[in-house]
This record gives structure tokens, sequence and C-alpha cells, in this order.
């Protein structure tokens, strides 16, 4: 969905406003990277509908994976889930050796594996991560397989120090993965999720309208 149609169907909440912070490709994935540095919690709406077993970017909550608040606002104001099930990063490719233990050669692009910890990995991950066995349900991502999505990890680092992001499903818990506009709606409305990067060229902030 172009970017004009997905903001003309959050222009039709009776509760929220959707604020445009930024309009422009470098800037909106900047200011998206300084906001999850800073323990905000963004929702990626970008590209073609995504299916399968796990979030691949596209349709996808995120957060700083070092930063346990992050677990736990995700968990309980967002998602909604049961607090024992564990998130997962996407870990940038070329930095996967810092935070992962391979034990032969595995497919990683899809979130399938799961893999052994280091060290770093449990303490820039550790929200992220198996609270109990420390393993990593990674998604490694390699530039070509997507740009944007990469270059938002990118800037992450760059202020953090972590190349790396918590992701999990784009949904409130019970729900379908988000695919349309109207169900990016449904998800902000009913969720304590406060910004939107669309397309990674716009980043919205929800604010809510004081009804007299």
């Amino acid at each position: 969905f172009k970017s004009s149609t997905v903001i003309e169907v959050l222009k039709k909440s009776k509760n929220y406003s959707f604020d445009i912070i930024f309009d422009s490709k470098e800037n909106s994935i900047t200011e998206a990277a300084n906001l999850i540095s800073k323990g905000e919690i963004l929702c990626r709406y970008s590209g073609a509908t995504e299916w399968g077993a796990r979030s691949l970017g596209n349709r996808a909550i995120l957060a700083d994976p070092s930063n346990f608040d992050s677990f736990n606002k995700v968990n309980n104001y967002i998602k909604m889930r049961d607090f024992w099930m564990p998130f997962a990063p996407t870990i940038l490719f070329e930095h996967k050796d810092k935070f992962l233990y391979f034990y032969g050669e595995l497919n990683n692009k899809y979130m399938v594996n799961a893999f052994d910890s280091t060290e770093e990995g449990q303490q820039k991950l550790k929200a992220a991560i198996h609270s109990k066995d420390k393993t990593v349900r990674a998604q490694i991502l390699e530039e070509d397989d997507n740009p944007g999505y990469y270059n938002l990890i990118k800037q992450f680092y760059k202020v953090s120090g972590i190349p790396a992001l918590l992701n999990t499903s784009l949904n409130v818990h019970g729900y379908p993965l988000v695919s349309s506009p109207e169900q990016l709606l449904f998800t902000l409305e009913n969720s304590q999720l406060d910004y939107c990067l669309i397309n990674d060229e716009i980043l919205i902030k929800k604010v809510l309208i004081n009804h007299r």
C-alpha cells in the first residue's frame, strides 16, 4: 500500500490523531532509530505483506534488545501475551558471530533456528533471548534481503552500539499479522503503540483526541 493510502485510513480514527513527525526517508529512519535507543517502541509497516512463521521486519514491532523494560512494555502493554513467551532479535549479518554460536551451516534468514548465545549476546540481547536457557531464535539480515530494514538497524547501531533489534510480529495477541492499513489502524487503536514507520518514509506519532 502507498504511504498516502495508509495515512488516509489512519485519519478515519475517531479516538486518535496520527501526527506526521517526518516525511522524508533519511530523517524518518534516523529518528526512528533514535526513538528506539531512548526506550520507545515503534512498529514498521513497510513494503509487501509478509506470510510465514515469523515477523521478518516488514510487519514488525521493534524495540531495543538490550533493555528489559522494552520486553515488559511490548509484552504487557502492546502484545498482551503470557509472560513466559520469549521474543527474538534481528541481527545484522556481519555482526552475528558476536552474539551467536554456530554449529554448521544453517539458513538463518527466516527466524526459525535457535542458537546458543555468547556472553556479549546475553548482555546486548537480553530482552530478546530465552530467559532460562539463553538461546536465541534470530533472524540474520543481509542488506540485500531487506535494504530498508537493514538501514534502520544500521542507524540504531550507530546510536546504541548494538547491531540488532528486538523484532516481534505487528499484531495484538490473538489477532492475525497486520496486512492492510485497516488492520494497522485496529492495532494502533487497541495497543499502547505510539509510533509507526510507514514505508520507511513517514514517521507518525499517535495522539489521543480529547472528547468532551
